[in-house]
Parts: C-alpha cells; sequence; structure tokens
C-alpha cells in the first residue's frame, strides 16, 4: 500500500508499507532464483534449491497440480529465503528508484 503524506515545510512525502502476513505462500519462484543469483549463489545450490521446488505436487485424487510460487512451511530454509527475496527486492527498489529509498 502506498500512502501521501505531507511532510515538514510541506513537501510531499510517501511511505509504502507491505503486508509479510502471508508472505511464504505468496513468494514466487524466480524471485528466490533471482535473489539466489544476485548474492552469487552456485548454479549447483540454484537448481537444487529449485528441484525441491518443482517437485512438490498437489495430489487430490487423480487431480494433480504443481506449485508457482510459495515455500513450504516448516522448512529449515524458508526463513532465510523469505530474507534474501525481500533484500533483492529492496535493492532493486534502492537501484530503480534511489530518490524514493531511506
Amino acid at each position: 500500500m502506498l500512502t501521501r503524506l505531507h511532510a515538514k515545510d510541506n513537501e510531499e512525502a510517501y511511505m509504502c508499507l507491505i503486508d509479510i502476513a502471508k508472505a511464504y505462500p505468496s513468494m514466487l519462484h524466480p524471485a528466490i532464483t533471482y535473489a539466489l543469483q544476485a548474492i552469487g549463489t552456485p548454479q549447483h545450490l540454484i537448481e537444487m534449491i529449485r528441484d525441491i521446488y518443482r517437485r512438490s505436487t498437489l495430489q487430490y485424487g487423480s487431480f494433480v497440480c504443481s506449485f508457482e510460487r510459495g515455500v513450504k512451511g516448516g522448512c529449515p530454509l524458508s526463513p532465510s529465503l523469505f530474507v534474501l527475496v525481500y533484500e533483492a527486492f529492496h535493492h532493486t527498489l534502492a537501484t530503480e528508484f534511489p530518490e524514493l529509498v531511506v
């Protein structure tokens, strides 16, 4: 949510609020890959992590589907992956819009 504020001397200011309450299920898998590449993670480790999620499926009777986003709740990797993706997002925002980031 982006909110417009009035700072000192009647200057406009903006505040961005990010709801991270359901962050784990909403993380896109390409964002995880991007964040891992951005910090120089060796490709074989990236592939190993991608395989964890590529092979995750849900089956209900004969219906089978795979997931394109989300990390596993309770997985020891999930908190670290969340922080990496969040930091990559912040870095991209700061790089693309340096005047907006404090």
